[in-house]
């Protein structure tokens, strides 16, 4: 049979190891918690991500831009060129 002291020692052993589960467990508020942190971190990662991807893009369509005005440079040299020879040969004997 059980005695007093031996019912108090068992209560003490469930009470420790009750404390012990408590501390071990994980609770929905410390789940909620990391996924509001988590959360965070993402959302900072994303936004930075996406500045970078802007700014590669931007620096592709300015050298797009820059290629393109170079290339209608040209293009208006050849023209300027090729209406001067037109010119000069009106005046030459045939």
């Amino acid at each position: 049979m059980l005695t007093k002291d031996d019912l108090h020692a068992i209560g003490e052993l469930l009470l420790a190891s009750e404390k012990r589960i408590r501390q071990d467990m994980v609770t929905k508020d410390d789940l909620a918690a990391n996924n509001l942190i988590l959360g965070t971190i993402v959302r900072a990662e994303l936004a930075a991500t996406k500045q970078e991807i802007v700014k590669a893009m931007k620096a592709g369509f300015q050298a797009i831009v820059a290629h393109e005005q170079k290339q209608d440079k040209t293009l208006k040299d050849h023209e300027t060129r090729i209406h001067q020879l037109e010119e000069d040969n009106k005046f030459l004997p045939r």
